[in-house]
């Protein structure tokens, strides 16, 4: 066994889920080629979920999903993924709700941001009830014909803890970064730390931190209305859309971050607390005694009880 630390780290920018993407491993008994291959294996299984499941593909898995109707089979990722996706729905009340697709056309999120991004889907009015979709078991489901889903509010916290429990195999320190929504594993051993550091950014600025966090062994994420939006005639736009209304979030919250165990959970949280509102979202923490912040428009930061223990000073 060496002694020697080894670490291997790869970002790819924009090229996967229209993200910055980010794996980094350390470890102290690795040769660096098993390392690297490690990184790459990571990538691979974040360029094969975007093909799979992301809404601006043709033909892909969700495409088809979304385009069949009555009872049939799917693979067993898009069964954990539906699955996964009804129990948010019922955590939050509706709040978090992947059947918004026909929602996102409306309000104008027909293409991908990336310039000259594929147009898959056309506005089709009031999509399905997500709980009209039915788990059989054995894969099979079944499927309104208006269902029409998108996982753009589950997708990134969903493959990030896939690849994290691929490096959780061989590997105890690590981070996991699927566009601001991130595992750390471990401590950042390379720098002396018994832990990792993240920095959450400045709503419309991202040279500037806003809260350095002390992560180990949990998730963060954060979620926004600042980064993602558009003019629909003379109306501003962004893509994170209340359910209730059918329309883009309109608020007094500018970015909500979430910590938990894992990383679909911090994913989803940040976003339903984005839709609720600052007091709300604040309250609804302490209920849960969920470590979470928010920043309002007025460039506040308002920090629930249990998000304090992570915030460094």
């Amino acid at each position: 066994m060496s002694n020697e630390l080894r670490i291997a780290k790869r970002e790819v920018r924009g090229e996967i889920m229209t993200t910055d993407t980010y794996v980094e491993v350390q470890s102290l008994d690795t040769s660096q080629a098993v390392l690297e291959q490690a990184v790459d294996s990571s990538f691979e299984l974040f360029r094969d979920f975007a093909k799979r499941y992301s809404r601006f593909s043709f033909g892909n898995e969700l495409y088809q999903f979304n385009t069949a109707e009555g009872e049939f089979e799917v693979s067993a990722e898009l069964y954990s993924l539906l699955e996964a996706s009804l129990t948010y729905y019922k955590l939050t009340e509706g709040l978090f709700d992947p059947a918004i697709l026909p929602a996102l056309l409306e309000e104008g999120y027909t293409t991908s941001i990336v310039p000259g991004g594929p147009e898959v889907y056309q506005p089709t009015g009031k999509s399905a009830d997500m709980l009209e979709l039915k788990l059989l078991g054995g894969y099979r489901v079944s499927k309104p014909k208006g269902l029409l889903l998108d996982f753009g509010g589950i997708g990134k916290g969903f493959v990030a803890d896939k690849v994290a429990n691929y490096l959780a195999a061989n590997y105890k320190n690590y981070v996991v970064d699927a566009g601001g929504d991130i595992y750390f594993a471990g401590s950042d051993i390379h720098n002396g730390y018994d832990s990792w550091f993240s920095q959450t950014l400045h709503p419309y600025d991202d040279s500037k931190g806003l809260v350095t966090l002390r992560m180990k062994d949990a998730a963060v994420a954060t979620s926004g209305i600042t980064r993602r939006h558009w003019k629909l005639g003379m109306e501003d736009k962004h893509h994170i859309i209340d359910p209730r209304t059918a329309k883009s979030v309109s608020n007094d919250v500018l970015t909500a971050t979430v910590i938990s165990e894992s990383t679909i959970k911090s994913d989803v949280l940040a976003k339903t607390l984005v839709i609720m509102g600052a007091s709300k979202a604040i309250a609804y923490c302490k209920r849960r005694n969920l470590a979470g912040f928010v920043v309002n428009r007025d460039l506040e930061i308002l920090l629930s009880p249990e998000m304090e223990k992570y915030v460094q000073t």
